[in-house]
């Protein structure tokens, strides 16, 4: 196998979110490959930050690792800077010259053959790395980041804060396009994302979602508590719990009191979100362990309005065998049957409905989880995954 640097926007631990664990499993994957010569770099953000010692016991098959610090957090006074210049904000706050400057002589050093990197926020370093190494560079894309934003901006009511997105989609799409141009090939992390990327550039590129460890030990269990988990420091998120909150189950508990909903989220204020819910929303903030959380409630919502690439908490909840009801959106990333291997709803009548109608039949949730765990079995397991990289790795650099 080449010799492969692989960047990182953040030190991807703990796994408490969507990102963290993709960045993670690809990780372990390759470490866990035989003959693979792996050198990892992560930027130390302050919001994921992670002691270089810890960084290095929990990668330690890794043959070198690097890692530095780097300031990300948004101010007012980068955010107009970025608008006086029309920068992408969203990437500019991942970039630093210093760790441009290491990049660089690292691998004038080392000479690698495959430089990855793990997702867009670092791309700014391909630009730059591309005029004085011979490696050929790999983009893995966790979304098509400007399609976030411009959806976002679609649902702003407010008019300032309205246009404003709008310009930061229109900069990300900027940046996005002109990026695809540094890289010899594409991750996508979806189909849905792969067919806009072939629509945009003839550079090879192979689907690759997140692997997961099949664990046929856990049991289905029927009930009427429904929950949800995500990332509330993630903008569509927080539109999606006020979404859900405001307009779905009011309708639900019109119809079925008896009905529980579990909000649970890294960043979540619980004082702000059980002042504003009712009676029969439990709010638990930030979770220890998402697992335990989903294995002890019984059918997951996902009501997100805007996202691409691929739902990570869902493939946790098909692993678990707990069946799921979500917008076409949410389930951006797998291919989903309604009714089959999930319930579909769009409107907020639709989710209600679907909500009342599962709740009531434990037949369609044991159908439902035990279909998309077979589905999860055949299509993401570690295995299948691992060797679809490898296999593209080989190709690339060939």
């Amino acid at each position: 196998m080449p010799k492969i640097l692989l960047i990182n926007n953040r030190v991807p631990f703990p796994l408490k979110d969507g990102g963290a664990m993709a960045n993670h499993k690809l990780i372990s994957g390759l470490l866990e490959a035989k003959d693979v010569d792996l050198d990892l770099f992560f930027l130390n953000t302050r919001k994921h930050y992670l002691p270089f010692e810890e960084t290095k016991v929990i990668y330690k098959k890794a043959n070198n690792i690097y890692q530095k610090d780097i300031s990300t957090e948004v101010s007012k006074l980068g955010a107009i800077k970025a608008l006086l210049t029309n920068t992408s904000y969203n990437i500019s706050r991942f970039y630093d010259k210093e760790i441009a400057q290491i990049l660089a002589a690292l691998c004038t050093k080392e000479k690698y053959d495959i430089i990855h990197f793990e997702n867009l926020f670092v791309a700014p370093y391909a630009q730059e790395l591309r005029h004085i190494c011979e490696a050929k560079f790999v983009l893995r894309m966790h979304n098509v980041e400007f399609k976030i934003w411009d959806k976002l901006a679609d649902e702003e009511s407010n008019f300032i804060k309205k246009q404003y997105l709008k310009i930061l989609s229109k900069q990300l799409k900027r940046f996005e396009l002109k990026s695809l141009k540094w890289f010899h090939g594409f991750l996508p992390i979806s189909k849905e994302d792969e067919v806009w990327l072939r629509s945009m550039t003839t550079q090879k590129s192979q689907v690759l979602p997140t692997a997961m460890k099949i664990d046929e030990d856990l049991s289905f269990s029927s009930g009427t508590n429904f929950f949800h988990i995500g990332s509330m420091e993630w903008q569509p998120n927080i539109k999606a719990v006020d979404w859900l909150l405001s307009k779905v189950w009011p309708l639900v508990i019109a119809q079925k009191p008896n009905y529980l909903l579990h909000l649970a989220g890294k960043g979540m204020n619980k004082k702000e979100y059980e002042n504003s819910s009712q009676k029969s929303v439990i709010i638990h903030g930030e979770v220890p362990n998402a697992r335990e959380f989903m294995l002890q409630n019984n059918t997951m919502i996902i009501p997100l309005q805007s996202a691409s690439g691929l739902r990570i908490k869902a493939l946790e909840a098909m692993l678990m065998k707990r069946p799921i009801i979500s917008t076409s959106i949410g389930m951006s990333g797998v291919d989903f049957k309604n009714n089959i291997n999930c319930m579909v709803a769009d409107s907020a009548i639709e989710m209600a409905n679907a909500i009342v109608l599962l709740g009531e039949n434990e037949a369609l949730q044991k159908k439902l989880a035990m279909n998309a765990h077979q589905y999860l079995k055949n299509n993401f397991a570690e295995e299948l995954v691992n060797q679809q990289l490898l296999q593209f790795y080989k190709e690339i650099y060939q």
